[in-house]
C-alpha cells in the first residue's frame, strides 16, 4: 500500500514539473486556438496581457470567452494539446460555473483553460498580437460589479485585487486608454 501512494505521489510531481516545463508550449497551443476562433481572453491573463511584469497576476489558466458551445471549444483544445504532448494529459470537466467547461490536466488536476459562452452585449476588447483580451476598462466594470453583489463574497478579495493592481497601473501612468 505504501509503495502505491509513494508512486501516486511521485507520479503526480513528475506531472507538475513536466507541467512546469511545457507551460509556454501550453499558453502556445491556447493562444493559436483563440487566435484562430476569434474567441475573447478575459480574467487575470487579460489583465496581465495589458500590463507591465512587475505588476502582474498570478495565474497559469486561461479564462476563454467563446461564440461556439463551450464543451465544443474545451474538447478541441483537449485533443489539439493532447495530440501536441502525445499522450492523454488532459481532460474535460464542468466547472461549478453553469454553462463553463474546463480543460484539467489529468495528472495534477490542474485548470489550462475555462471556457464560457460569450456574454450579450460583446465585451470591449483589446487585441494584442492578433489576440482578443477584455479591456482593462471593462475588467475594471466587471470587479466593481461583482463588489457589489453580497452573493459573489467569495470572489471579492480578486477582485479588490484586480481593482488595486489597475489603479497603481493607473498612478505610474502605464494604463493607455487606447483602443485598439
Amino acid at each position: 500500500m505504501v509503495g502505491s501512494v509513494k508512486k501516486a505521489t511521485m507520479s503526480r510531481n513528475l506531472a507538475n514539473v513536466d507541467l512546469a516545463f511545457r507551460g509556454r508550449e501550453i499558453k502556445s497551443v491556447i493562444l493559436r486556438d483563440t487566435r484562430k476562433d476569434k474567441n475573447i481572453i478575459h480574467g487575470a491573463q487579460a489583465l496581465n496581457a495589458q500590463l507591465r511584469i512587475p505588476t502582474r497576476r498570478i495565474t497559469r489558466d486561461f479564462d476563454i470567452y467563446t461564440r461556439k458551445s463551450p464543451r465544443a471549444e474545451a474538447r478541441e483544445l483537449e485533443r489539439k494539446l493532447d495530440t501536441k504532448f502525445r499522450a492523454d494529459l488532459f481532460g474535460v470537466k464542468k466547472a461549478i460555473h453553469p454553462g463553463t467547461h474546463r480543460v484539467m490536466h489529468r495528472a495534477t488536476g490542474e485548470s489550462v483553460a475555462d471556457y464560457t459562452r460569450m456574454p450579450k452585449p460583446r465585451p470591449e476588447t483589446r487585441k494584442i498580437n492578433r489576440v482578443h483580451y477584455v479591456s482593462i476598462a471593462e475588467l475594471e466594470r466587471s470587479s466593481r460589479r461583482v463588489l457589489k453583489d453580497p452573493k459573489a463574497g467569495y470572489r471579492h478579495h480578486k477582485e479588490r485585487e484586480t481593482l488595486n493592481i489597475i489603479e497603481a497601473n493607473r498612478r505610474l501612468g502605464i494604463i493607455f486608454s487606447r483602443r485598439r
